[in-house]
């Protein structure tokens, strides 16, 4: 279901997610980000590098990960491309 709020605050996630060594990622998703030639310390910069303007709507995900509900979808998903 669409929402027109962030369901998490945008803080709490970058504070839990602000070193190498909080970081959680799928599998896949850490080979995509090797493959475009990162490490887990620009994985950090991106996430810290996030501001509300980076999201547009709150929807519920297909499965439940880290935060265990509804993410905020991120408009910049190729913030890696960019760094």
């Amino acid at each position: 279901m669409e929402q027109k709020k962030p369901t998490y605050d945008l803080d709490e996630i970058k504070h839990a997610l602000n070193s190498v060594t909080k970081l959680r990622m799928t599998l896949s998703a850490r080979q995509t980000m090797f493959s475009l030639g990162f490490d887990e310390d620009d994985a950090i910069q991106v996430i810290q590098a996030l501001t509300p303007i980076d999201f547009y709507k709150s929807m519920e995900p297909q499965k439940r990960g880290l935060f265990n509900g509804r993410m905020f979808i991120d408009r910049t998903i190729k913030a890696f491309s960019f760094m």
